[in-house]
């Protein structure tokens, strides 16, 4: 992995200039339809990344939602590099440490409210037409969307319906 990419953890850890800057960064690359508030957005970021000159060059988000086909909550995952810096495995480890850090924060909530883990929706063409049953990051193919996009989930250790 280059060594000029730093990941740094902010979830429940943002301030209103990093929140301007993952605008900007989203901005940038148009990545956020026109229909989502992308401010409201910018408060799931769980991960940045930074390249050398501390630029942001990545994030992931999550957020928690009551899953109807599971009947219990689980974190909805997203994640966006810039094309300049699709290094192979940075994003596996960007959502493996993502995957970590929430499964962390899950112990310290109330059991009723703990999502059992999380799910992601693959939309990049060349992930879907990988067809994996099981992701590099762990994640385990569910099913699909209407979209037809494959659907990923991980449960965190000792989830439990």
């Amino acid at each position: 992995m280059n060594e000029s990419i730093t990941i740094h953890d902010v979830w429940q850890k943002k301030t209103d200039e990093l929140i301007e800057e993952i605008v900007a960064f989203w901005t940038a690359h148009n990545a956020i339809p026109p229909h989502v508030d992308i401010n409201q957005r910018a408060h799931q970021v769980v991960l940045v990344v930074r390249n050398l000159d501390g630029e942001i060059v990545g994030v992931t988000t999550a957020y928690s939602t009551k899953y109807p086909l599971l009947k219990s909550m689980l974190f909805v995952f997203r994640g966006m590099l810039d094309p300049g810096y699709r290094i192979p495995g940075l994003f596996i480890k960007m959502t493996t440490m993502t995957i970590q850090l929430l499964e962390r924060h899950t112990k310290l909530l109330d059991e009723r409210e703990r999502p059992i883990g999380m799910i992601a929706e693959v939309e990049n063409p060349n992930l879907k037409e990988a067809r994996m049953t099981k992701s590099p990051s762990g994640m385990t193919l569910i099913g699909f969307s209407k979209k037809e996009n494959p659907i990923y989930a991980y449960y965190f250790k000792g989830a439990r319906f």
